[in-house]
């Protein structure tokens, strides 16, 4: 099943054009362009997607840049689009875009392992204490907001 998409370049004109594949064809235009890209609307296209994307190119026909890119708001692509859905009487389904993933960078693993670490080492604390010292420490960390690791450390420096 094919999708009509529409690709806002920044600054700039907006693409519109089909796909099988559009996040694919996204990162295809990306390669070959010096301007970022966005994915800016997708609809389903039940029926002939070659139709409504020409009757789309030829209502906008007076916006257009080169090929398939257009001097155009995204609501005025949009708009286009379903109108020329609606005279060629082909079903368009407008989809949610994709969320982009965040990212994770080194900083964002090495603080995941250091509070693993830490938790792991509170963990071994609290089996090394008495019950009553672990008692008194899990008091300490509530009341103070510590970590069990910085309460040991604490009451192993009070008491030297």
């Amino acid at each position: 099943m094919q999708s009509i998409y529409v690709i806002k370049s920044e600054p700039g004109p907006l693409k519109i054009g089909i796909a099988t594949n559009y996040l694919s064809r996204l990162s295809q235009l990306r390669v070959s362009s010096h301007l970022p890209l966005s994915l800016v609307y997708i609809a389903i296209v039940e029926g002939d997607a070659k139709v409504v994307e020409k009757g789309t190119h030829k209502l906008l026909e007076s916006f257009r840049q080169k090929g398939e890119w257009f001097n155009i708001s995204t609501e005025e692509a949009i708009k286009a689009i379903e109108i020329s859905a609606n005279e060629s009487g082909v079903l368009v389904k407008s989809q949610d875009l994709p969320q982009k993933r965040k990212r994770r960078t080194a900083y964002d693993y090495v603080k995941t392992y250091r509070s693993k670490q830490i938790e792991a080492g509170s963990r071994r604390l609290s089996i090394l204490l008495s019950p009553d010292a672990a008692q008194k420490a899990a008091e300490l960390q509530t009341s103070t907001g510590k970590s069990l690791t910085q309460i040991v450390e604490k009451l192993l420096r009070d008491a030297t």
